[in-house]
């Protein structure tokens, strides 16, 4: 090779390099997130739900129906909705108004949970019949919102929005209900962290990045963490936990063996308005419902990309 060719050849790999690491925002390589979340969010089918969902609140699949069970803030009333596309195929009035905030089903039960902390235990042969209240120490205070049912440990995992005292405003905490021992549990079952949040971010986006898209959970100004669950689903074939937090339009993925942060993904406000539910289907498709503000609340389903996925051990 001669001289000048060599100046070339290294000139042209210098370009090549730099241009590589330019076009991206992010540290880690795509393939390692694919894996742990094996979603393309430019692939969802979006589907506007009934004018009475419009504030919609949370959504679970339903194994014995194979579709899609719902709630909304005002009415007490479990919505049956196709998972093809959202529409309302039932409605079963379970008790009356009040601010229902998400919904776990069971082979036998549909638990519906209240902001103030209260679950409600409703019978699936008998949806009208009077259901059982569980109480426990989450108050309404906490503005529980999210609910799902954990068939592994056979338990509800029930999610916070808001913190507890002055020492956690930087946290947010998941607690789980033993459905056997009929008893929720003081310990948390998972902590949101705000520390292990941006050491998350840092490790793996670029500061332009975390400026522009998690510009408030980053923000030291701050002196509390800009985020509050508001729906928790267990992947069934990961073990993966996903929480939804419409506040700051964040999808957290934690470790179901380690309770980890492993992965956190942006949402696109102009698709998620207001997410508030979310859940899978047996084969891994994820859905998730976003209430309406000045549009329609929205159905939205991204098939899962198997050929990306990691399985925990």
């Amino acid at each position: 090779m001669t001289w000048y060719k060599s100046i070339l050849y290294f000139l042209a790999v210098g370009f090549l390099c730099s241009c590589s690491i330019g076009k991206s925002n992010l540290k880690e390589s795509s393939l390692q997130s694919e894996k742990i979340f094996p979603y393309d969010l430019t692939e969802a089918g979006i589907h506007e739900l009934a004018p009475e969902l419009k504030e919609i609140s949370g959504l679970c699949y339903n194994a014995t129906s194979s579709q899609m069970a719902a709630v909304q803030d005002e009415d007490g009333v479990v919505y049956t909705l196709d998972k093809v596309n959202g529409s309302i195929l039932s409605r079963d009035t379970f008790y009356k108004a009040g601010d229902y905030e998400g919904l776990a089903v069971t082979d036998d039960y549909i638990f519906v949970l209240k902001s103030s902390g209260t679950v409600y235990q409703v019978d699936k042969k008998d949806i009208a019949a009077k259901p059982i209240k569980i109480k426990s120490f989450l108050t309404k205070e906490l503005d529980v919102e999210g609910i799902e049912y954990d068939r592994a440990g056979h338990s509800l995992l029930l999610c916070c929005k808001n913190y507890t005292t002055e020492d956690t405003k930087n946290q947010r905490f998941i607690y789980r209900y033993d459905l056997l021992k009929k008893h929720m549990l003081e310990e948390p079952y998972l902590t949101i962290d705000r520390t292990e949040i941006l050491t998350y971010l840092k490790e793996n986006f670029s500061t332009e990045y975390i400026k522009d898209k998690f510009k408030k959970i980053s923000n030291p100004d701050l002196d509390y963490l800009h985020l509050g669950p508001s729906a928790i689903a267990v992947h069934p074939i990961t073990r993966n936990i996903y929480i939804l937090s419409s506040q700051s339009k964040v999808l957290l993925i934690y470790s179901g063996r380690s309770k980890e942060l492993s992965h956190v993904q942006k949402l696109d406000k102009a698709i998620f308005e207001q997410p508030e539910g979310i859940c899978f289907d047996d084969r891994g498709s994820m859905f998730i419902s976003s209430e309406g503000k000045k549009a329609a609340a929205r159905f939205i389903i991204f098939p899962m990309q198997k050929s990306k996925v990691r399985t925990e051990r």
